[in-house]
């Protein structure tokens, strides 16, 4: 999912203008893909970019999802349930590298 939205937002870049793509298709976040229904779930973070987004670029989006499913494809777009913007998933973070022992701030150097 993540690759096909990557291709899919790099090639709305090539259509639009850069203000268009941050303001519109960057706030997006592709949820799933249902293969039996051919149906890919697109979270918008508010109402707004939702019904806006749905009437000027769902047929964009229908169309490059076709292309790389192979298939006809009808994108429903929602609001996420929590009522927080989605996230992407990220990759899980790096741990924290231990600290070195040191010796206490108040502790005098040796010499």
């Amino acid at each position: 999912m993540k690759e096909f939205w990557q291709t899919c937002v790099s090639r709305l870049e090539q259509e639009l203008p850069p203000q268009q793509i941050s303001a519109w298709i960057r706030p997006l976040v592709p949820l799933a893909f249902d293969e039996t229904q051919a149906v890919l779930r697109v979270a918008a973070p508010n109402r707004f970019k939702l019904d806006w987004v749905r009437k000027n670029f769902s047929h964009q989006i229908e169309a490059l999802a076709a292309e790389w499913f192979q298939r006809p494809v009808q994108v429903a777009f929602e609001l996420p349930a929590s009522g927080a913007a989605p996230r992407m998933p990220a990759a899980s973070p790096a741990p924290a590298p231990a600290a070195a022992p040191s010796a206490p701030a108040s502790a005098p150097a040796q010499a």
